[in-house]
């Protein structure tokens, strides 16, 4: 979905938050908040400033966007791993998407109810080293090998064996 088709606009880095359908969460805006930002499973590269990170949450309820918040930091659970974010409604954001259909960024039988759009991908980690699927992380891989075999081939010993 484009911002030509009616979409989030590319500008706008956005998590949208599938909340539950809870009674009462439109008219009370405490419970809205609470139901919005907190508590859910998202990674430390989401929870930083940078281009992985969401600077806006937007509540989605029955597949509509109801209200936008801007998220102004992050706090952990009181208990296990789950974070919830801290901020406060964005007037602009709101009025640009509340009543939105944003279905169509759930896929149909998606389990996750958080979806992240205009977020650059963020980088895998697997034992502590990127993961191959880093391109940036290849590529310096790779310019350090091909320094090595440089180096190499410029032994004399390189040459013999």
């Amino acid at each position: 979905m484009t911002a030509s088709l009616g979409g989030i606009r590319p500008e706008h880095r956005i998590v949208l938050i599938k909340i539950p359908r809870s009674a009462g969460l439109d008219d009370d805006p405490v419970a809205l908040f609470e139901g919005t930002s907190k508590w859910w499973v998202v990674s430390e590269a989401r929870r930083k400033d940078g281009p992985a990170g969401p600077e806006y949450a937007l509540a989605v309820l029955r597949g509509r966007v109801v209200i936008a918040y801007r998220i102004t930091g992050w706090q952990k659970a009181p208990e296990g791993e789950r974070w919830g974010f801290s901020g406060e409604m964005s007037k602009e954001l709101t009025a640009l998407y509340a009543g939105m259909d944003v279905t169509p960024y759930f896929p149909p039988g998606a389990a996750n109810p958080l979806r992240y759009v205009n977020c650059g991908t963020p980088p895998r980690v697997v034992a502590g080293r990127p993961h191959a699927s880093d391109h940036r992380a290849v590529i310096r891989r790779d310019s350090e090998l091909a320094r090595k075999v440089s180096r190499l081939m410029a032994e004399p010993l390189t040459h013999l064996m």
